[in-house]
């Protein structure tokens, strides 16, 4: 075997060890942290004044607002990262973030999302609100002299749900606050509309 060919294998092997890391992690390159301002509401969309903390990322999104839902929902809108308004098993109207998707499998490990056993890398995709570790938490609380409950966020970062396989009309739900919010596997049915932005307050 000469030089050349043995470089090319070599290059062909970097190849796919380089694609099987990049598969390793299921993405969301679309959804952000910010909802928009909604202007002009039409017949299509519904308001609704949140009062819950669940979807709190640090500076009380979603708390104390009124949002807009659109209601004409086609289930091609309905992504990963969504954020939506259901009626849960209590008859309640609850805002929450779609994380798993039809037909997919979805399981939690030490406070780590997985998405058909990989990692779910976004910003939503670990059950602290920030995305921290548990060490990276412990030492910014630590660092900024913050008082926390360590044993009660211990649990949260070793936080664990077994895998659940979801349907056809499946989906998995989470607020982005996972202590003041209930983690979920819903129906297509269940789902009122889809939050596109806060109402303009002018």
């Amino acid at each position: 075997m000469n030089r050349l060919t043995l470089l090319f294998m070599l290059l062909i092997l970097l190849i796919g060890c380089s694609k099987i890391t990049v598969a390793q992690t299921v993405t969301d390159e679309v959804t952000t942290p910010k909802l928009e301002i909604i202007n002009n509401i039409n017949s299509e969309m519904i308001t609704f004044h949140n009062m819950s903390d669940s979807m709190d990322r640090g500076n009380h999104e979603l708390s104390d607002e009124v949002v807009v839902v659109n209601t004409k929902i086609e289930k091609s809108k309905i992504t990963r990262g969504s954020v939506v308004l259901l009626k849960n098993i209590d008859g309640e109207k609850v805002i929450t973030r779609i994380l798993g998707v039809p037909k997919e499998e979805i399981y939690v490990q030490d406070g780590q999302v997985y998405i058909n056993s990989k990692e779910l890398d976004t910003f939503y995709g670990k059950v602290h609100r920030l995305g921290y570790s548990q060490e990276e938490y412990f030492e910014s609380m630590d660092k900024n002299k913050i008082f926390y409950n360590k044993e009660e966020m211990e649990k949260l970062f070793k936080q664990n749900i077994k895998k659940i396989t979801l349907g056809k009309n499946d989906f998995f739900v989470s607020g982005d606050d996972w202590l003041r919010s209930d983690q979920m596997k819903i129906k297509t049915e269940d789902i009122i509309g889809i939050v596109i932005g806060y109402k303009n307050k002018n």
